[in-house]
C-alpha cells in the first residue's frame, strides 16, 4: 500500500501504526451507517423528552 507520508520520513513505519491504520478504508464504508444509526438515536431520544 502507498502511503501518503511515505516519502516524508527516514525511517519505517512502526507495525502497530501500521496495523491500525490498515482498516481506515474499511472504517470509511462503515461511517455512512454509523452517522446514519447515531441521527436515529438522536431522534428516538428527542421524542422520548
Amino acid at each position: 500500500m502507498t502511503k501518503l507520508w511515505g516519502s516524508r520520513f527516514q525511517s519505517a513505519t512502526d507495525k502497530l501504526a501500521d496495523q491500525f491504520s490498515f482498516s481506515i478504508s474499511y472504517d470509511h464504508k462503515l461511517a455512512w451507517y454509523d452517522v446514519v444509526g447515531s441521527l436515529a438515536h438522536a431522534k428516538m431520544l428527542g421524542k422520548q423528552g
